[in-house]
């Protein structure tokens, strides 16, 4: 019965970890939607002032054509971290999935040694 308990309780704590690490994945995901959107919009406005400076129909002012190409270095850079935390999560997964097979192997020995 102990055994069966603590089984019990190791299962119910992998049930909890994998739902906190799906909404982190999905947390994630959405935010590197976000920040791709954010990524592109940054680039068409740079495109459009390079295409106004170059067109004669206007000087490109420089303050702001140097606060959009920070923010999208910024917006790259956030990007970038935030890839670097979906892969930390997918190793997260993989590890979880490791521990739910060795688990699985585990329980066939535990099982028929309870009954």
């Amino acid at each position: 019965m102990v055994l069966e308990g603590k089984l019990a309780d190791a299962e119910s704590l992998n049930n909890n970890l994998q739902a906190e690490i799906d909404r982190a994945k999905a947390d994630s995901a959405a935010n590197e939607r976000s920040l791709q959107q954010q990524l592109k919009e940054q680039q068409q406005e740079l495109e459009q002032l390079r295409s106004r400076g170059g067109e004669g129909g206007g000087e490109v002012d420089s303050e702001q054509y140097q606060e959009l190409l920070q923010q999208h270095e910024d917006l790259k850079t956030e990007l970038k971290e935030q890839e670097e935390v979906s892969f930390r999560h997918r190793d997260s997964d993989l590890m979880l999935n490791r521990c739910r097979l060795r688990r699985k192997s585990d329980e066939k020995p535990w099982s028929s040694s309870i009954r």
